[in-house]
């Protein structure tokens, strides 16, 4: 019972199996650590004081800016965002034993760094394009993702990267195929998971639960509007492509799922799956659509009561 694998489902199928009492399962449960103490519970809270602190100062600091802007000239604008900056990025190397509070003076320094761009753009009215703003941003930021093992920068990092190829397309190359956007989103998340599940040891940081289902839940939602665009428009070049990778990585999140014992992907993939097929029914068939949303509706109940029968008792054959 004290070996480091121990966890809560562990615990709990020995319960189930064996005439392990309450008082008996609770001891265990606080002797693994599933049950938080008094310092866990404390660190719980300084996590969270700190965070909701940063975000509240940022938020300031933004609104500050936005409701003086008249009242400021542009070089105090400038020079107070760069000035945030600087000294937010030095406060960090003073905390290099509190990697906690380093890493959100990272993150606060990353929110700046995009309010800085914002500033000077409406100060000097640029005239960029929006992708310009977003890619500036992710330049200056990507090093401190990179570096510091946090992993809500690594997601902002992410997120920057993913509005600006979104943008470039919409602005630059409106000509592009209208799957194309969303093939080059997919495969893009999906390398960056990829290399997440594969190559641990390669990043030497520990990635959370939390991010890696964000990530799958961004490739879904690629993936079904990538389809639903293949299907409904015709000017769809990449769709054999698309539909091939989709169908390896998909693949791969089922049999992720299979190794681990995880719920999760097959939870989204059939749903990804529903969706896609009642928009293949919608386009190819064309009658009325009192029976075409009574057939969907049928379909999409039956599909869904199976899927969850399916899903529960394959979570009970995992556990037992």
């Amino acid at each position: 019972m004290t070996e480091p694998g121990v966890t809560r489902r562990t615990l709990q199928i020995i319960a189930r199996n064996s005439n392990l009492s309450a008082e008996e399962l609770e001891t265990q449960f606080k002797e693994q650590g599933i049950y938080a103490d008094k310092k866990g519970w404390a660190k719980y809270i300084e996590i969270a004081l700190i965070g909701i602190g940063a975000a509240f100062v940022i938020s300031g600091i933004i609104f500050f800016l936005a409701y003086n802007w008249h009242l400021l000239q542009r070089f105090l604008k400038l020079g107070l965002v760069q000035l945030l900056v600087i000294a937010t990025v030095l406060t960090s190397f003073v905390f290099k034993r509190n990697q906690l509070v380093r890493s959100v003076l990272l993150m606060s320094a990353s929110v700046l760094v995009g309010a800085m761009f914002s500033v000077f753009g409406q100060v000097y009215q640029t005239g960029a394009d929006a992708y310009d703003f977003f890619l500036g941003w992710t330049v200056f930021i990507i090093i401190w993702a990179l570096v510091a093992d946090f992993p809500p920068l690594w997601l902002l990092a992410m997120a920057l990267i993913n509005i600006t190829i979104s943008l470039y397309v919409d602005q630059i190359a409106p000509y592009w195929p209208s799957d194309l956007k969303y093939l080059l989103l997919f495969v893009l998340n999906s390398v960056v998971l990829i290399v997440i599940q594969l190559l641990p040891s390669a990043l030497k940081a520990s990635v959370p639960n939390w991010l890696i289902k964000v990530i799958s839940l961004s490739i879904a939602t690629y993936i079904t509007i990538g389809a639903a665009l293949n299907i409904f428009d015709k000017d769809h070049r990449y769709w054999f492509v698309f539909f091939l990778l989709a169908f390896m990585v998909y693949t791969l999140a089922v049999y992720h799922s299979f190794k681990h014992k995880s719920l999760f992907h097959l939870c989204i993939v059939p749903l990804s799956l529903l969706i896609i097929i009642c928009c293949w029914i919608t386009e190819s068939h064309h009658q009325e659509y009192g029976t075409l949303f009574f057939f969907m509706s049928v379909f999409v109940v039956a599909s869904i009561t199976l899927l969850t029968k399916l899903l529960v008792n394959l979570n009970k054959s995992w556990n037992e």
